[in-house]
């Protein structure tokens, strides 16, 4: 669940708050709700979908690690801005397969993820037939996971990869378009 405080353009600034220097981004295939739906079974879970979006899920790791502590996430990934969403909706009949997509992200011109929806651990109609327990409203955008190559994952031992003011994030999957956020 998102504050739509921390929703953005897909070419606005993104802030890195004061309280971690470790940003990291997580390009994610996201889907908009089409109507108003409870208890959706995963046979029928494309029937209410609108579209398909891209997020970038920012998280603020340092703040994360604080959260988990203390058995809860919520501030980490909302922080104003944290997730510019576009750069449009694709129908849902614009995409025949989105658990067949390329996902990738770019910092400074440099591919940080290359990976495909099919690796995601749960699929688009487990999300919805799990996540429609509450009720889900037209307009809902749902993410869904990110695949490797963000900079929490980079080996201590290497330069690291987290957000520094100035980055330019390029977030991108095939059918759907590219974002570019500047930190």
């Amino acid at each position: 669940i998102k504050a739509t405080s921390c929703m953005t353009g897909p070419y606005d600034d993104v802030t890195r708050p004061r309280a971690t220097e470790k940003m990291d981004y997580e390009t994610e295939l996201s889907f908009v709700i089409a109507e108003r739906c409870k208890n959706v079974p995963e046979e029928r879970a494309y029937d209410v979908i609108f579209g398909y979006v891209i997020v970038n899920d920012f998280s603020a790791r340092a703040v994360a690690r604080l959260e988990r502590a203390e058995g809860n996430q919520l501030l980490n990934k909302m922080f104003d801005g944290f997730a510019p969403t576009g750069p449009w909706v694709v129908t849902r009949d614009e995409i025949p397969d989105p658990m067949a997509l390329r996902l990738t992200t770019r910092v400074n011109g440099e591919t940080r993820q290359d990976g495909s929806t099919s690796g995601m651990v749960w699929s688009i109609p487990k999300l919805v037939a799990f996540l429609s327990q509450m009720t889900l409203e037209p307009g809902d955008v749902i993410t869904t996971g990110t695949p490797g190559g963000v900079a929490a994952g980079r080996p201590p031992d290497l330069p690291s990869w987290f957000l520094k003011p100035g980055d330019v994030v390029e977030s991108e999957i095939e059918r759907i378009g590219t974002m570019r956020n500047r930190i």
